[in-house]
Order: C-alpha cells, then sequence, then structure tokens
C-alpha cells in the first residue's frame, strides 16, 4: 500500500486561542453600544462651590431671611363673637295685587300659577244582581178536528220532561206559554210564539212536540197539539256585576285626590320656581269635569272614570320673606349688635286664605342669633406689635369675644407685625 504525501497541510488553531478571539470581539460589540448610548445621553453638571464661597453667601441669605421675617410676616386673627339667641312668632300677608314688599304692613308680593290636570282610571263594579230571561220560541199548531179551534192569550203547551236539562225542580212546570189569542182552522195549522213558564238555560230545549193540558178530558186533547222545529233559545239565570252609586262615588272622589296630588307635584317640580315658595295649603283646586263611561245600573265588572281639575297656587319669593323676617328680628335685637343672616331659620305655615286665593296670611316662626361687630381699627392698633400671648390676654379682656385663635405665618414668629395692614381679622359665626 503506497503512503499519500500532501504538500499543503491546513493550519490548525489551538482551541484557546479560538475563545479568546470569539470573547475580544463580542467586547467590541459591547464597547460600540455604549458609545452610542454615551452620544445621546445629556450630561449635567453642577457648579462647585468652595467653603470661602459659601462664607461669601451667608450675608445674603440671612438678609433674605430676615427680609422674609420683617416685610412679609402676617397674621390672621380668627374671633368667634358671643351669640345671643333671638325668637319672634309673627304673621304677614301675602296678596297678589302687592308689587313691592311693604315691610310697615307686613306684605309680600304674590303669584297665581294655574295647572289643569285630567286622570282616568278603571274601576271595579261592587254591585250584585241575578238575570233571569225566559226562553222564546216558535210552535206550529195543528188542529186535526172538524171544528175551529180557538187559543186564548198564555194557552199552556207542555213538552215532555226528558227534554229538559238539567232536570225541573219540583216548584217549575214544564210548560210554554203562547203570546197571543189565536183561531185554528179545522184541519189547519198555524204558527204561534211561546216562552217558557219559568227562567233559566234548562228551558231551551230542543225541537219537541207538544200537548195542551188545556184540554184535557176533551176529545180535542187529542187532536189539538204542537210541535217545533228550531231549539227555543234565550232562557238563562246568573248572577252578574253591575255598578252602584257607591262605586261612581268613591271613583270620583279617588281620581280628584288623584288629580290633586299630581298637580301639587307638579306644580313643585315644573311650574315653580327654585327661589319661589309654594305652602302645603296655599292651594285651590276645582273640579271641571267628572265623567263616568257608564249609568248608574249598568251590568258590567268594570267601568272607566274620567276626572279633570284646575289647581291654583299663590307663590311668593323667599327673598322677599327672608327680607321681611329680617326687618322684623331688628327689633329685637339689642343697640349695636347685628343679625347673623345665615342663622336666621323660619318656620311657616299659612294661618287663613280668601276664598279666590287672592291673598293668605302665613304664620312664622322666627329665629337667629345676634352679635356686636367687632371694632377692627381699635383691635388692630391694640394687637400691633405685641408678643403673642400678651395678643392672646388682650384679646380676651374685649367684650362680646367668646374664642380666639390666632395664626401667625412665617410660623417661627412669635409677635404680631407692626404694621396693623399686614393683621387680619376674621369673625367667626359658626360655633
Amino acid at each position: 500500500m503506497q503512503k499519500r504525501i500532501l504538500d499543503i497541510v491546513p493550519p490548525r488553531e489551538d482551541k484557546e486561542e479560538l475563545e479568546e478571539r470569539i470573547t475580544v470581539k463580542e467586547q467590541e460589540e459591547t464597547d460600540i453600544k455604549e458609545n452610542i448610548k454615551e452620544s445621546h445621553r445629556v450630561k449635567t453638571s453642577f457648579p462647585k462651590i468652595s467653603f470661602s464661597k459659601w462664607l461669601l453667601l451667608a450675608p445674603v441669605l440671612t438678609g433674605l431671611g430676615l427680609a422674609v421675617y420683617f416685610l412679609l410676616g402676617e397674621v390672621r386673627v380668627e374671633i368667634w363673637p358671643e351669640l345671643s339667641p333671638l325668637s319672634l312668632q309673627a304673621k304677614v300677608s301675602v296678596d297678589k295685587n302687592a308689587r313691592t314688599v311693604n315691610f310697615s304692613q307686613k306684605i309680600i308680593p304674590g303669584f297665581i300659577i294655574d295647572v289643569a290636570t285630567t286622570v282616568s282610571r278603571e274601576f271595579p263594579a261592587t254591585g250584585r244582581q241575578t238575570i233571569e230571561k225566559k226562553s222564546e220560541g216558535v210552535i206550529k199548531v195543528y188542529n186535526n178536528s172538524s171544528v175551529s179551534q180557538v187559543l186564548v192569550q198564555n194557552t199552556r203547551f207542555q213538552a215532555p220532561l226528558e227534554k229538559f236539562q238539567p232536570a225541573l225542580d219540583k216548584n217549575e212546570n214544564p210548560w210554554f206559554k203562547t203570546s197571543e189569542r189565536i183561531t185554528i182552522p179545522a184541519k189547519s195549522s198555524k204558527d204561534v210564539r211561546a216562552a217558557a213558564d219559568g227562567a233559566g238555560e234548562k228551558y231551551n230545549i230542543k225541537p219537541s212536540k207538544f200537548s195542551v193540558p188545556g184540554l184535557a178530558g176533551s176529545p180535542q186533547y187529542t187532536l189539538v197539539y204542537g210541535e217545533s222545529f228550531q231549539p227555543f233559545s234565550g232562557g238563562e239565570k246568573k248572577e252578574v256585576s253591575r255598578v252602584v252609586s257607591q262605586d261612581l262615588e268613591k271613583a270620583k272622589e279617588s281620581l280628584i285626590q288623584q288629580a290633586k296630588d299630581q298637580s301639587r307635584s307638579f306644580l313643585q317640580v315644573s311650574k315653580v320656581p327654585s327661589d319661589y315658595v309654594l305652602l302645603a295649603d296655599a292651594l285651590k283646586t276645582e273640579t271641571k269635569s267628572a265623567v263616568s263611561s257608564v249609568k248608574e245600573g249598568t251590568v258590567g265588572e268594570k267601568f272607566l272614570y274620567d276626572v279633570t281639575v284646575e289647581t291654583s297656587a299663590l307663590t311668593f319669593k323667599e327673598e322677599d320673606l327672608k327680607s321681611l323676617a329680617q326687618e322684623l328680628m331688628v327689633f329685637q335685637i339689642s343697640q349695636g349688635e347685628v343679625i347673623d343672616k345665615e342663622s336666621l331659620v323660619i318656620d311657616r305655615s299659612v294661618f287663613s286664605s280668601e276664598r279666590d286665593l287672592s291673598k293668605i296670611v302665613v304664620s312664622l316662626g322666627l329665629a337667629a342669633n345676634s352679635y356686636k361687630p367687632l371694632e377692627e381699627t381699635l383691635l388692630k392698633e391694640g394687637l400691633a406689635g405685641r408678643p403673642l400671648g400678651e395678643a392672646k390676654l388682650f384679646l380676651e379682656k374685649q367684650d362680646g369675644i367668646q374664642k380666639i385663635k390666632i395664626k401667625l405665618w412665617p410660623f417661627w414668629k412669635t409677635s404680631i407685625p407692626k404694621d396693623a395692614k399686614k393683621i387680619k381679622l376674621e369673625v367667626m359665626l359658626t360655633k
């Protein structure tokens, strides 16, 4: 076997050398990415201030602090005055003919608002009635005798008992009576209308033969007879509902009240402005129509009733009442005091009203607080420049003050500013 000789030998890389080359390449790629990120990053740097520069800035910062302390400092003083409760009972008039508030005569203007309301509803009939109808039909009467036969009105014709379903009671007769007098010639026949002796469905019999009980015992009994070719019908006996007077009255009263309630609700929600007052007793309702779909005694389980009412209301402005009430309370306060308007409570109700609602008298129950107003100029002069403790004592010794609260700014200040313009006084009327 000959040996194979290679004149070119392929180079071989050492394994460790190959791994080192791969690591270097990866590091180079990482460095490139980091350089790209650094190129997009905003670099921020702060100037370094040496200790010597801080020493130069210290007087400036101190001066700014003193400026804030002396120039921008202020105080807010909250003062709760002593409150005196007041109450008063009074009567005022609301007049639709008045144009402005009359304080001396205690009159405020009134405004009439009208609204029409129609309501209808179905009601049950509560009356009971028994209906009785007699069955009717036509009987052909035969006369096979040689002489004429006269049958008077209400002649009885009797049907076989088995024709009645259900069976007749002991007090019921199987008879049908003629409605007129008739004469039947010899050897002929004639139709005659007949009605059952009693009421009820059991007399609605099918076609039948009839005998004449009144001819019993005579030769004519077998020669004169009747026959029907159509069923008798119309007989009934039942209890039904009917409309009675109490049903109509209750329906009317119920709908009138419903119409009143709807009118009042509609007035309050849609017709009366939010700044107006509508008292419950300042309403007048007039029934314009009240109509039933049926008359008294009508048979039926239900009936329809329809009512239309017109409601008028005398309203007034809330602000007018408050103005008059405040004026009335002024006469109750001591000299030098004022009314806390926000504390005013007004309890009102209708005392009386005119028939046409042109005027109503309203009873008022008034309650409010009064207090002595602050003398701001004197208080600010007395507070200016005082230390916080002295300021509190100064205010506590003043007449008519119940409680105080002092708020200084900046918070580290311990005395009231000397400048009165920087002293803010605020009256606190809520407890």
